[in-house]
């Protein structure tokens, strides 16, 4: 599909820069975009300038955003309100970006689509993966028994209410992009996000990277936004002092820093670690990498079962790893230089001609925003299997689980609808190691 002539909008949740990379592959492909970010933090990116991408109210949203809490939510309502109109006006077809539509409820998509515009949305991050599969639920596992009651019954609830905030979206929008290891709550085929993948594009702030002298420590670099869902603490205990002293390399860890001092950092080191417990094999952090050609290690338990459902081609070439195998990841990255230039050449090629290129996603979004959409790109919500989450073990995933089922019945994971899921949960809880 072309997008010449077509007017999209893209809004309004700006997560580890997708918001941004997303308006710039359709304004690079030639749509005209009109781009909404809801809030404004100094972790994101700057806003991207470029001819055809009009930003709503960027000023706004700044003052709005260091505003006092008791005015900011009605000064936002208002603001979206105005960005409302101005998609029903100007817009050919939307894409909603997150969790949410520009209210809680997505009234907003029913009344875009009754004036015949498309609406996707896109989940991404932890929108839609269930409560219980993100190291969030870790406090039912409390020491304190009453703590983690109490945190059982709120985990529950919040679960109920995600279910339920999911299933009208999926109603609500034209169609839903998801990724086949957070779809437990979806309730119609979704296109596989990894069909459409991430538009990161390669930046240019310093020569190609060149190596240190042989004798050299290898700089390794770990940037977590929230510690305690990368699994920093078990990253730090795997790269001991002792582990990096035999490897000849330095572990730099730095989180709650600006997005300027990011990029800085990744020009400096070797590689980098992305996280332990991930369910993208490029996401955040590691796309920031990948952006500046180095090689992000991401550790996860899904990536037979992301293989299984798109071609190995369209798997970006990260060092994809088993939690287990985090340390070998890391010795094989600092001992064999020659591989880490054979992934850099690999992790360019795919970003910038393969099917990750912002040519390729604006492409195939382009393909779902006119609903011309390959079957094969869909993935049937009933095959969803995956169980152990983002920034979990899989003992923790266990452990949280069984602790909702003793306390809430099977039910209090909201699988009604997937019996085979549901039984394997089942299945899975009595197959202790």
């Amino acid at each position: 599909m072309s997008l010449e002539n077509k007017t999209i909008f893209v809004g309004p949740q700006e997560i580890a820069g997708f918001l941004s990379r997303s308006a710039q592959a359709l304004a690079d492909e030639g749509a005209t975009v009109i781009a909404f970010k809801q809030i404004h933090t100094k972790q994101q990116p700057e806003r991207i300038q470029h001819p055809r991408i009009h930003w709503l109210f960027p000023n706004a949203i700044e003052k709005v955003s260091s505003a006092h809490s008791f005015i900011r939510p009605l000064c936002l309502f208002l603001l979206k309100g105005f960005v409302l109109i101005t998609i029903i006006a100007k817009a050919d077809a939307c894409l909603f970006i997150g969790g949410k539509s520009l209210f809680n409820f997505p009234i907003d998509y029913f009344i875009l689509r009754l004036f015949g515009k498309r609406v996707v949305h896109m989940f991404v991050g932890t929108a839609s993966r269930p409560r219980y599969l993100s190291a969030y639920a870790k406090q039912v596992l409390d020491s304190d028994k009453d703590t983690a009651k109490c945190f059982t019954r709120k985990l529950i609830k919040r679960t109920r209410r995600q279910r339920a905030r999911v299933n009208i979206i999926g109603k609500a929008a034209s169609c839903v992009i998801e990724n086949p290891l957070c779809g437990h709550f979806q309730t119609r085929p979704f296109v596989n996000y990894f069909q459409i993948g991430i538009p990161i594009t390669m930046q240019v702030k310093t020569a190609d990277w060149t190596p240190r002298d042989e004798d050299s420590k290898v700089r390794i670099l770990h940037c977590p936004s929230r510690p305690e869902i990368k699994g920093t603490k078990r990253i730090k205990e795997i790269l001991s002092a002792q582990v990096l002293e035999r490897l000849n390399a330095e572990l730099i860890v730095l989180t709650g820093v600006p997005h300027s001092r990011v990029l800085d950092e990744i020009e400096k080191c070797d590689f980098v670690v992305d996280q332990l417990y991930s369910d993208s094999p490029l996401a955040g952090f590691a796309a920031e990498a990948a952006s500046l050609k180095r090689v992000p290690i991401v550790g996860g338990y899904g990536w037979e079962r992301i293989r299984q459902t798109i071609c190995a081609d369209d798997i970006p070439p990260s060092k994809l790893c088993h939690p287990d195998n985090l340390l070998e990841a890391v010795e094989e990255l600092c001992k064999d230089l020659n591989l880490r230039k054979q992934m850099t050449s690999n992790l360019e090629n795919f970003l910038t001609q393969g099917q990750w290129s912002g040519k390729a996603f604006a492409h195939k979004l382009g393909c779902i925003l006119t609903g011309d959409i390959p079957q094969n790109w869909f993935v049937n919500p009933k095959k969803v299997i995956y169980k152990k989450g983002v920034g979990l073990s899989e003992q923790n995933a266990k452990d949280i689980a069984r602790r909702m089922i003793e306390f809430g019945g099977v039910k209090s994971l909201q699988l009604a609808d997937k019996p085979d899921l549901e039984a394997s949960y089942k299945k899975w809880l009595e197959n202790e190691n």
